[in-house]
């Protein structure tokens, strides 16, 4: 459960600048948790992060964002040579718990697409976003992932994609909630 995992202590620390990024596996599954202080409101990191129509241009690496429901995406997120893209089938919903509101997303088998022969298929894809308003102007932003990237990344590699992929995404997320 992704949101349980986003809750959890003894995350291990890769980076502490304008983002943090850290890690833990728990049963031999990496998950990555990078979470940052905006002076952006919360209402615009919502709309930014609800407008999923709008994916492929607010983060740079995703090849694209298709519906295949109202609630279920495929999604292709593009590597650097010389790994293979990824993809994933996830559905996706909203929530507020107390004064934080979410956005998760976990792999789904209820709708099929074909797998791009140039593609790595992530199964266990999963995240969840967490806003915290702490003024009319300040938001916190967390995002925890499921840091399985499959294929052909050598082990020695993750720690560098992960704490790239945490600081990517959530600038990104920053310049289109401007």
């Amino acid at each position: 459960n992704i949101l349980e995992i986003s809750k959890l202590d003894g995350w291990e620390l890769l980076e502490s600048n304008e983002v943090t990024v850290s890690y833990q596996y728990i049963d031999n599954i990496p998950y990555c948790k990078a979470s940052t202080i905006y002076n952006i409101p919360s209402y615009k990191i919502k709309n930014t992060i609800e407008d999923l129509d709008k994916y492929a241009e607010i983060f740079k690496r995703m090849k694209f964002c298709n519906h295949l429901t109202e609630d279920i995406v495929h999604i292709q997120i593009d590597l650097p040579f010389p790994f293979y893209d990824r993809d994933y089938i996830v559905k996706h919903n909203h929530f507020k718990i107390d004064n934080s509101e979410y956005y998760m997303y976990t792999a789904t088998t209820e709708k099929s697409v074909p797998l791009d022969k140039n593609s790595v298929r992530l199964y266990n894809a999963s995240g969840i976003w967490k806003i915290d308003e702490i003024d009319a102007y300040t938001t916190k932003l967390s995002y925890t992932w499921n840091g399985e990237l499959k294929g052909n990344i050598p082990n020695w590699a993750l720690n560098t994609a992960w704490s790239m992929q945490g600081k990517e995404i959530l600038n990104w997320i920053k310049e289109g909630s401007k």
